[in-house]
Formats: C-alpha cells, structure tokens, sequence
C-alpha cells in the first residue's frame, strides 16, 4: 500500500476553506480561530508552547503561513496577540469541561511538569480522577 499525501497535490489554503464553508453552507468560525477550531483541548498544547517557547503551536502554523504568503508579518502578529490573550481561560474552562475543580486546574496550568511533559501530567491526572472518584464512590 502506498500513501499519497492530499497536500502534495491541492495547495493548502486554510483562509479560502473558511470562505468556502462561509458562502457554501453558512459556517461560522469561532472567534479568532479561522484556522484552527478542531478539538477544545488544542488550547493545551498552545498554552504548553507558549510557556515553553514564547510562541503558541498556532504562532508557528502563522510563521507557516507568512512564508507561504497566505498571510502577512502584521497579521500573524494580531491572530498570535488573539490567540494568546485568552489563552489561560479557555484552558481552565477545559480542564473544568474534564471535571477538574479549579485547585487541580490552577496546579495543571501552572506545574513546569505541564509544561515539560503533558502527556506524562495528563495520564498522571486521569490516573488521579479514577481514585477520586473511587474514594467518592465508596
């Protein structure tokens, strides 16, 4: 079996998608979020990066596409300053989603632990859920 990559052969254009869904089938996009909207823990991964790095995983895919010229310097600019300003709320709203009380959140969002290594933190987390809620249970 051979695999073909779809973007080998349709240029990627995640602005004219967006225009397409618009005018086709009447999207809306959340806020700030005309590119990337697929799953709410992506937030995790931003806020992770943006610890870590200075620059959210989104600000990387914008670097991307300034190179591409999809998008220019100044625009990357402003979705990076969009993405980053509410940036520790929407985590927090979706760890609470994963029914998390605000104390194990606010220890999540600020470990350096989070920050080093979310997968290990995460499975930590489900592991410490399950004896929760058998304590809770019993």
């Amino acid at each position: 079996m051979q695999s073909v990559g779809f973007f080998d052969y349709i240029t990627y254009d995640p602005f004219r998608t967006t225009e397409i869904l618009k005018k086709e089938v009447d999207w809306q996009s959340p806020p700030n979020r005309e590119t990337r909207n697929d799953c709410m823990l992506h937030c995790l991964g931003n806020y992770s990066a943006l610890r870590l790095t200075g620059i959210t995983q989104d600000g990387f895919f914008f670097a991307n596409l300034v190179r591409q010229g999809l998008l220019t310097r100044d625009e990357a600019i402003a979705k990076e300053e969009a993405t980053k300003k509410d940036l520790e709320k929407e985590c927090q709203e979706a760890l609470k989603a994963m029914g998390l009380n605000n104390d194990i959140i606010n220890k999540v969002l600020h470990s350096h632990e989070f920050v080093t290594s979310r997968r290990r933190l995460l499975l930590k987390l489900r592991r410490d859920l399950g004896a929760m809620k058998q304590l809770l249970s019993a």
